[in-house]
């Protein structure tokens, strides 16, 4: 985040062309307690999501600029697990069913009610977090891994009587590339 306030929550972030859509979402999203953003160009979205942190994003299909199919591809590929709601104006099942297969968490058709919008940002969130939470699971368990391939290593060279100096090369080597540094020092207390 840069030169922006710092939110320890995530925004819902609505893009569409009509002031009033945005008006409509912003007050039925505000009046539950969510933290609203909005854009009124598809063209915005990329520095938005890139200067603040988004969970959900609520996008018309039809906009001037860029249409909403291809935001939510933007959106997918720099953050996946970031959900994106498409909203429509005209219920069509092939448009539905393309923005489904393009992983949109949902389609909702204009107009809604302010309990199909809150329901579509509850499981929106749900979804982010628990995307979060599964790569960061992922991380750790890579972190893991590392650390077991390390610990192998180690005992690998102990137990191959290799010098001491080769053998704290090769746990400095490992810290540096399982820490993402590119160095480190080593210091021995005994």
């Amino acid at each position: 985040m840069t030169n922006l306030e710092i939110h320890t929550e995530p925004a819902v972030l609505l893009v569409d062309d009509a002031p009033l859509i945005l008006d409509l979402l912003q007050e039925i999203l505000e009046d539950s307690g969510y933290r609203v953003l909005r854009s009124e160009t598809g063209k915005d979205v990329a520095n938005i999501m890139a200067q603040e942190q988004v969970a959900v994003v609520f996008c018309d299909i039809l906009l001037p600029e860029i249409n909403g199919v291809e935001i939510l591809r933007q959106i997918k590929l720099q953050s996946p697990e970031v959900q994106v709601i498409i909203i429509s104006g005209h219920q069509n099942f092939e448009t539905a069913r393309d923005v489904l297969r393009e992983r949109a968490l949902d389609f909702l058709v204009k107009p809604f009610g302010a309990g199909e919008v809150l329901g579509a940002a509850q499981l929106g969130f749900t979804t982010y977090y628990a995307a979060i939470n599964q790569k960061k699971a992922r991380n750790e368990a890579q972190r893991r891994m590392a650390d077991l391939v390390l610990l192998k290593q180690i005992g690998e060279t102990a137990s191959a009587g290799s010098d001491l100096q080769e053998l704290f090369d090769g746990i400095l080597d490992s810290i540096v590339h399982s820490a993402g540094v590119e160095i480190a020092s080593l210091m021995i207390a005994g």
